[in-house]
């Protein structure tokens, strides 16, 4: 089964979209792309993507949405070109885009919030925000975040302002934040207190995956559908009546749907892929199918990366795995490691021919 992926390098700006196909073991470059500099940023490429149908008469979407670090691209899946570019100053560090009735929910990771758009014309519609007005403005005037403070009523004589100190609460994940002052904030690496990673539907429900919580959460409701989770979760996938989750330490999960009033996801499976299969990496791209189940890994050059697990870094890949769904047998994989310097991998997609 052919695959689209979104991907890009940790040491150039690139986007690209890789069209694989495990039967003949071919990868092709579809479109390589490089942002106009002003939206550039390097080592980030391409990120989250989605299709978009805008022939409801047909069968085959019309066009790819896909982010990038400060912009969400328009691609004709005709010519594989970038036709329109949505962008605005708040952008930063875009990981997914879902969309539904002309509408496009934007995960804004760097400021921890999910932007809707009108997918027509990319009017701003609304925000869905994770965090505090007063954090989001912190991290707009500078590359920290502010971790929220716990925040509860107080009796009247024992109220008092609480502020956390810069030091109490700036939150470093490594390299990932490293950046300068003098860039305009949507090509800063800002650091963020929640890391929304991707945004899906079930039912009426809006789930995002929050990163550091270790959590999955209705932004409608806000009501916390999964809490502790065996790792970071990064992304989800809807398939019948089961939804899948994967976590960056190669966790793969699976729930049932039951929904009465509210939205519970029954635990259905639990697999841990560095332990059954021979490759390992930061587990991120997620794509579920009758046949099979599609799963993401990219190489880790950090000596000691947090958020991820105790295995021995070096000994990770770049690699789209294609596993049996119903055996979870491995049935194929195509390594990226030669594709460029130091390829990432995002989204997992199917195409359409």
């Amino acid at each position: 089964m052919k695959v689209l992926v979104s991907a890009g390098d940790f040491s150039e700006a690139y986007g690209r979209l890789l069209l694989l196909d495990p039967t003949q073991q071919h990868v092709e470059i579809l479109l390589e792309y490089m942002p106009p500099s002003n939206l550039s940023v390097m080592g980030k490429g391409f990120t989250g993507a989605a299709w978009f149908n805008q022939e409801k008469t047909s069968s085959k979407p019309y066009d790819l949405f896909v982010c990038g670090f400060s912009a969400l691209y328009q691609i004709c899946a005709k010519t594989w070109q970038v036709k329109a570019i949505l962008h605005q100053a708040c952008m930063n560090d875009l990981h997914h885009v879902y969309i539904e009735q002309n509408r496009l929910y934007l995960v804004n990771t760097g400021l921890d919030r999910i932007d809707c758009f009108d997918s027509q014309q990319g009017h701003f519609l609304g925000s869905y925000s994770l965090v505090p007005a007063w954090v989001t403005g912190h991290t707009l005037r500078s590359n920290s975040a502010q971790r929220p403070i716990n925040t509860r009523w107080q009796t009247t004589h024992a109220f008092s302002v609480r502020h956390n100190s810069d030091n109490e609460t700036t939150i470093n994940l490594g390299s990932y934040y490293q950046t300068t002052d003098h860039l305009p904030f949507h090509q800063r690496k800002v650091q963020d207190c929640v890391h929304p990673n991707h945004i899906t539907r079930v039912y009426n429900h809006l789930l995002v995956t929050r990163f550091r919580d270790r959590a999955l959460q209705d932004i409608y409701t806000w009501e916390y559908i999964l809490r502790d989770l065996p790792g970071y979760p990064h992304d989800g996938c809807v398939f019948e009546n089961q939804f899948w989750l994967t976590t960056t330490n190669g966790m793969l999960l699976s729930y049932t749907f039951n929904h009465d009033h509210s939205l519970h996801l029954i635990p259905y499976k639990k697999i841990a892929l560095f332990e059954r299969y021979p490759y390992t990496g930061w587990c991120r791209g997620l794509l579920v199918t009758q046949d099979f189940v599609v799963v993401g890994l990219t190489r880790i050059a950090e000596t000691n990366p947090v958020r991820w697990c105790s295995l021995n870094p070096a000994k990770t890949t770049t690699a789209i795995l294609w596993l049996n769904r119903h055996s979870l047998a491995l049935e194929a994989i195509i390594e990226l490691n030669n594709l460029s310097a130091h390829p990432k991998v995002f989204s997992i997609l199917p195409i359409f021919e």
